[in-house]
């Protein structure tokens, strides 16, 4: 019964990973309360089992506690931020990358598992982009959502072009490692070496040039960690298979922007689809020719001199998406996106990104300890911004959290990260050919996350987390600490806290749901008193079960259209008080309070302008 129920555990884990990825493109969806509250369940189902709550190695603790505190501290900023709403999002997203990691390293606790989990999330990315690519190579068959303005760059199924385009990076990175790996079996290292085609086209036609640059950082990453002739002939072979795709995408105007006729579109399609087999047929046959060559010799060559090169490669590679941002910092605030889905877009450095930044940079300096709360970006945003461009991210995980959590925040990221830097070093110095794909993959995801908002995306972290946890979990067999039962204890209380919240807050948004049927209804039959107090009923639960603003906008909306000004002014005078930086808050007290109080609504009716139109103070 404990053996099935660990496995069940296992596949818990496992299909949360492919669930992020084409369900859960964002984390400021509904379902991902469900998700969320998932991973903590299936935590705790590991500790009831008697897998380690927390895994032994001081680096792996460190990580650990980092991300928790992380949660924490933005569940506190709900005293603090001026949009409580957004609390809730960033919150719900760092509940369920905590309850995930907690789950993941609870599950991998034998060296057999751990070593599962690179292929798991290699064959994961393969068929996302393999998704991805399905409309370009059979147009008249597949038909995917399309962003407004990914102006053609291949997006799905994450929803966000540099996204997908560090995703399939991410693959290649792996892809790479395994083919090299003599510890896997022969299949999975041709399978993985005739998979690199099909992820670098994912790859090219995101037009992504911070994903390239953090994909080669990758390449050059493995070739550091492992310096044999087998990984170098590896990682060469994903960049040689580059130059093939590469050229039949950019002769296929159909595959490169989506347009044309049908004919035009199919018959792109399949001279793509050949070129995309071609490559991979001639990458399967060159790893099979070098298998025989290098099977033996999978030994260190180069002496010093080459893990030092292949370092610096790294280092610069990763380095470089936040280079062009520096350099090619735009001065109008205004998207660049003039290039679209062409090659053209590679060779411009500029970037509107350093506007994020310095808007990031002033939140720090104003609040430089526990900084502005949790999702203040966008209020910061709003109030500082030049031109109407809107955002609600620094496109910088550690800037936003440096603007939005000041230096505990950073200080807690600096441990997430480099506790996992430390427990991967020591996994390594026992065991040298050890998930090496692993730290490389981490480097992919740092150097991006860097540039872009990766982190607000379930869909890209849970399978870098995956790798994470694969980097920090022990083996069961290791001796606990005495300390072991009180932070078990912590632990399974903060899973249960957790679950309560997730599930007040996804009680919360049904009732608001419900509710909104019952509004669109009454605007069609009229508002009868049943249906008046029902809603107004749902909305009150709703807002005392979750602190966003939401319900009571909606709560307000009500008392407005039902004659009841009192009512609606008090509640949006408070919703605004209570959320400062959002604009429809204020639109709702000068709504409201326009018939009594004249002064104090035409205030709100400027403070929402200021908001709303980047008007600033």
């Amino acid at each position: 019964m404990r053996s099935t129920l660990i496995r069940l555990q296992h596949a818990g884990v496992a299909a949360l990973v492919p669930t992020a990825v084409f369900f859960q493109w964002h984390a400021y969806s509904s379902s991902a309360f469900t998700m969320a509250i998932s991973a903590w369940a299936l935590f705790l189902l590991g500790v009831a089992l008697g897998q380690p709550a927390l895994p032994r190695g001081a680096g792996s603790r460190i990580a650990i506690f980092g991300l928790l505190g992380l949660t924490g501290l933005s569940a506190l900023s709900f005293l603090w931020a001026p949009d409580l709403g957004l609390v809730v999002a960033d919150l719900t997203g760092l509940l369920l990358y905590s309850g995930f990691t907690l789950a993941a390293t609870s599950a991998l606790t034998t060296p057999g598992a751990r070593a599962k989990v690179e292929p798991f999330v290699w064959m994961t990315i393969v068929v996302a982009a393999a998704y991805g690519l399905s409309e370009r190579f059979f147009p008249g068959t597949f038909a995917l959502e399309h962003s407004m303005i990914a102006f053609g760059r291949l997006s799905q199924p994450l929803g966000y072009w540099n996204a997908m385009g560090l995703l399939s990076g991410l693959g290649v990175v792996i892809a790479s490692r395994l083919a090299a790996d003599p510890r896997r079996s022969a299949l999975i290292r041709l399978a993985a070496a005739a998979s690199t085609p099909i992820l670098i086209a994912a790859l090219w036609l995101t037009f992504s040039r911070g994903a390239l640059a953090a994909t080669g950082a990758g390449l050059a990453a493995v070739v550091a960690l492992r310096p044999c002739l087998r990984q170098i002939q590896s990682s060469a072979l994903s960049l040689v298979t580059l130059l093939p795709v590469m050229f039949a995408a950019d002769h296929l105007a159909s595959v490169l922007d989506m347009r044309g006729s049908a004919t035009l579109r199919a018959s792109d399609g399949l001279i793509f689809l050949a070129a995309v087999v071609v490559t991979s047929l001639f990458a399967a046959a060159v790893h099979r020719a070098s298998e025989a060559r290098y099977i033996s010799r999978d030994r260190p060559v180069g002496g010093k001199y080459l893990p030092r090169l292949a370092i610096t490669a790294a280092v610069s590679l990763a380095l470089m998406p936040a280079l062009i941002v520096v350099v090619g910092g735009s001065e109008s605030g205004q998207s660049q996106t003039a290039y679209g889905s062409t090659a053209s877009r590679l060779k411009s450095f500029e970037s509107n990104r350093s506007i994020y930044w310095n808007v990031a940079l002033n939140q720090f300096t104003k609040a430089p300890l526990i900084g502005e709360g949790a999702g203040s970006f966008r209020t910061a945003w709003l109030e500082h911004r030049e031109g109407r461009q809107p955002a609600q991210n620094a496109h910088s995980l550690e800037l936003e959290t440096l603007g939005e959590l000041g230096l505990l925040g950073i200080l807690l990221l600096t441990a997430l990260l480099g506790g996992t830097w430390v427990a991967s070093r020591t996994r390594r110095q026992q065991h040298p050919d050890l998930l090496i794909a692993s730290c490389a993959g981490l480097l992919v995801f740092v150097s991006h996350s860097s540039i872009d908002w990766d982190w607000q995306l379930p869909g890209v972290v849970l399978p870098v987390l995956a790798l994470v946890a694969a980097l920090i979990s022990t083996d069961a067999t290791t001796s606990k600490p005495k300390s072991a039962r009180v932070q078990s204890i912590a632990l399974v209380a903060i899973a249960a806290v957790s679950i309560l919240w997730l599930g007040h807050a996804w009680e919360a948004a049904t009732l608001q749901r419900e509710a909104a049927v019952k509004t669109k209804a009454a605007d069609v039959l009229g508002w009868s008193p049943e249906r008046y107090h029902s809603t107004v009923t749902l909305l009150k639960d709703a807002s005392w079960l979750n602190p966003n603003p939401s319900p009571r906008y909606d709560l307000t909306q009500v008392y407005l259209e039902n004659n009841h000004p009192r009512e609606a002014a008090r509640l949006a005078r408070q919703t605004a008080e209570d959320n400062p930086g959002v604009w429809f808050a204020w639109a709702m007290v000068w709504q409201a309070r326009m018939g009594s109080d004249g002064t104090y609504a035409i205030l709100a009716l400027v403070r929402s302008n200021q908001l709303r139109g980047g008007i600033a103070k």
